[in-house]
């Protein structure tokens, strides 16, 4: 029986002993279980953060778009309110406008960079036209055509302008005096003094003989016009070729062929054949060209272009019928009624008035008729010889 209580006592005791550690277990469990609620916990805010990060990298989803866009259009709605607001007052208010913010030039001054002036250039065009055009209509309205060009071309009496035709064939020979005298007279003498001579009184034949027949004769204004400037062209080229073979000749006579002509290959070859260079077909060439600058070799073009040259000579027709035009029906009946209106005149003052106002009236068509000739003769006359006779340099101006 004691054996009985001492084991039952025993067992208790393992029992309480087995309580005690369940309860000290369970104690230690409590702790472990909280310990391991705060790391999970703090792993979850952690990874919540992360994921938080995340999210706010990722592009937003549509939805969210069309709210930032609505916030973003709201927005720029208040701005544009604003700004409407602003502007409103600063109209109503000068103190708020400020225009003149920096220093500039102005816009049509000749240091302003980047202004384009092609519409006032067009402007001026326009009224060009306009004004022009009021002036052909006034002058048909007022005189009606006049145009009388049979006038010019209808030539009477051409007997009576033989000594003309007999004074351009002496101005054509006198290029060839000139050549004889350069190729046979002045290479065998040792100061020129005999070839200057000569070359100048060939010279005062090409002048003064055409003015002699003209004053003389008091041929039609078109033969004496173009036989004047026959003599003129003429001398000028003489003159240069005087010049240049007058350069030669010394430049020979004192080897400094190389030192005056330097790089000029060409000219050098030719001049070194002085004065068997010099020939009667270059001199006529000469003539015929289009320049006054004589030299001993010309840039030529291999063949000729008839197609350019027949837009020359249409060119060359179409100005000087305008040309026509211009002195028959505008500037005639100008000067007409000017005679009129001065013999009418009651007094030096108005008599002045009238030759003021007519040379003002003049000035439009006279600038017209200086224009057109200067086109006609150094642009479309140069290219018709430049294109017969093959001339390279096309820069007669």
């Amino acid at each position: 029986m004691t054996s009985f209580f001492a084991n039952a006592a025993d067992a208790l005791k393992e029992m309480s002993d087995k309580g005690s550690k369940s309860t000290e277990l369970g104690e230690d469990s409590k702790k472990e279980l909280k310990r391991m609620e705060v790391e999970r916990a703090g792993t979850f805010h952690q990874v919540s953060s992360i994921y938080q990060s995340d999210v706010e990298k990722v592009p937003k989803q549509p939805h969210h778009q069309k709210k930032d866009s609505k916030a973003a259009s709201s927005k720029s709605e208040d701005e544009v309110k604003h700004e409407k607001e602003l502007r409103r007052l600063r109209r109503s208010h000068p103190l708020g406008r400020v225009v003149n913010r920096k220093c500039s030039v102005p816009l049509l001054g000749m240091s302003a960079k980047g202004t384009n002036y092609r519409g006032i250039v067009n402007l001026m065009c326009l009224l060009l036209v306009a004004l022009n055009l009021r002036l052909v209509l006034e002058n048909l309205i007022k005189y009606g055509i006049l145009l009388r060009p049979w006038e010019y071309l209808s030539i009477n009496n051409l007997r009576h302008h033989l000594p003309l035709v007999y004074t351009l064939i002496l101005v054509l020979c006198c290029p060839a005096l000139s050549y004889i005298i350069e190729r046979y007279i002045a290479p065998g003498q040792k100061d020129r003094r005999l070839a200057n001579a000569l070359q100048l009184s060939v010279l005062l034949a090409v002048l003064i003989g055409p003015l002699y027949t003209i004053e003389t004769t008091a041929p039609h204004g078109l033969l004496a016009m173009g036989l004047l400037c026959c003599s003129v062209t003429y001398a000028m080229k003489i003159v240069s070729y005087w010049h240049v073979c007058h350069d030669l000749f010394w430049s020979v006579k004192k080897n400094k062929l190389e030192m005056l002509l330097g790089d000029e290959k060409e000219t050098l070859e030719v001049a070194r054949k002085y004065p068997r260079c010099l020939s009667l077909k270059d001199m006529y060439m000469f003539i015929a060209y289009p320049t006054l600058c004589y030299q001993l070799w010309y840039p030529r073009y291999p063949h000729r272009n008839w197609m350019r040259l027949l837009k020359y000579t249409a060119l060359l027709l179409f100005c000087l019928a305008l040309q026509l035009i211009i002195m028959q029906q505008y500037m005639l009946p100008i000067l007409l009624n000017a005679r009129i209106m001065l013999i009418d005149s009651q007094s030096w003052r108005e008599s002045a008035l009238i030759v003021a106002e007519r040379v003002l009236k003049l000035a439009v068509p006279n600038l017209y008729c200086w224009l057109l000739m200067f086109f006609t003769l150094f642009h479309t006359w140069m290219n018709i010889l430049a294109e017969l006779t093959r001339f390279g340099d096309r820069e007669f101006y």
